[in-house]
């Protein structure tokens, strides 16, 4: 590859693999192996086979959970890895509500004419 001017980080490789081998088998990045390391219609979808994946899903009434990056991608949400894995939640305090007086209540203004 240096001989083509392409460089590779040893961490991609080392992602690669870790991903290929966590069911305790070599499975390889292919249509056979997404099928046995995801059961989601459309990271399959996304692959190879697009409409044979998509009417097998629809025949079954099959569901996705939409949880990898595959998926996140295609409907165009937020990807749960990164800094999208966290959903910060803030606590307000109750607004008020209530009619506050204006300048003119306030104070007692008379006017002489």
């Amino acid at each position: 590859m240096q001989n083509h001017g392409i460089t590779l980080d040893r961490r991609h490789v080392t992602l690669l693999a870790d991903y290929m081998t966590f069911r305790g088998e070599v499975l390889g990045i292919t249509r056979n192996g997404l099928v046995k390391m995801k059961e989601s219609v459309l990271l399959l979808a996304s692959f190879e086979k697009t409409m044979d994946h998509l009417f097998e899903a629809a025949f079954f009434s099959q569901e996705d959970k939409i949880s990898g990056v595959s998926e996140s991608i295609i409907l165009g949400t937020p990807i749960n890895v990164g800094t999208g894995l966290f959903k910060i939640l803030h606590k307000s305090s109750p607004v008020n509500t209530s009619r506050q007086k204006t300048i003119f209540e306030m104070y007692d203004f008379k006017l002489n004419l």
